[in-house]
């Protein structure tokens, strides 16, 4: 987590706490509090609610540090626009926050249980069950409990989740290391906008803003030139689509 290097989690997670019911905070950060309903969750039961509550699951839900285990692959491009799944195991246990390269490694120990034989799963259930939920990229699984014999004692779930590429930095899943939001009775849960931590992202977006700004300028400007010239219409009708699509 770049963004998070000079800030430690749990000063992140009291800042967070403090301003989410801030006025301003949803105005700022609205994106966190609804966003359209990529296609993945329109075919895969058990996303929706992450969807349909995103409100309650940033005003009331749990910020967590979670490992990325598994992602869709678009997500590991760079200016990836695409919403996609992912797995991530997170714990509420403060010894994960101290040491977060634990929660590093055991995701990769996770992950390579996907790529065991069959015969060395069939004398192992645990890791079995773990190998099949992995395996299952059409069935979501949500916050499962993972077997102590795997996290070493400690109290670590796993879930799957759709990553929403505005919530990452240049939509890439480039650090393996994100803050999650989590809230028991909902299936899911979300990144923290990474606009919210990292300054690299906040001056980004402050760019884009303005650039788009300008683009838009320029499109009005040019209407008004080729308005004596071509139906007043067709060039509104253009005008708006364009600056619709350079806004979306």
């Amino acid at each position: 987590m770049r963004g998070l290097r000079t800030m430690l989690f749990n000063e992140l997670r009291n800042t967070f706490y403090e301003e989410r019911h801030d006025i301003s905070f949803k105005k700022k950060y609205k994106n966190m509090f609804s966003t359209k309903k990529p296609y993945v969750v329109k075919v895969s039961k058990g996303y929706e609610a992450a969807f349909e509550r995103r409100e309650e699951l940033v005003l009331e839900g749990e910020l967590v540090l979670g490992a990325v285990v598994m992602a869709n692959t678009l997500l590991y491009k760079y200016k990836n626009k695409h919403d996609c799944p992912a797995v991530f195991i997170y714990s509420y246990e403060k010894y994960f926050e101290e040491n977060p390269n634990k929660l590093k490694k055991l995701a990769q120990e996770i992950y390579a249980i996907r790529e065991l034989s069959e015969q060395v799963l069939s004398k192992d259930s645990v890791k079995k069950e773990i190998a099949d939920c992995l395996n299952d990229e059409e069935t979501p699984q949500f916050n499962i409990e993972l077997s102590k014999q795997l996290s070493c004692g400690r109290t670590v779930f796993m879930t799957s989740l759709v990553v929403v590429s505005s919530d990452i930095k240049n939509g890439e899943l480039s650090e393996s290391l994100y803050p999650l939001i989590i809230k028991k009775g909902i299936p899911s849960g979300m990144l923290l906008d990474c606009k919210f931590y990292d300054e690299e992202a906040q001056k980004q977006n402050c760019t884009n803003k303005i650039r788009k700004a300008i683009i838009t300028g320029m499109l009005i400007v040019i209407g008004l030139v080729l308005s004596p010239y071509l139906n007043d219409t067709i060039i509104t009708g253009v005008i708006v689509f364009l600056v619709a699509m350079i806004w979306s």
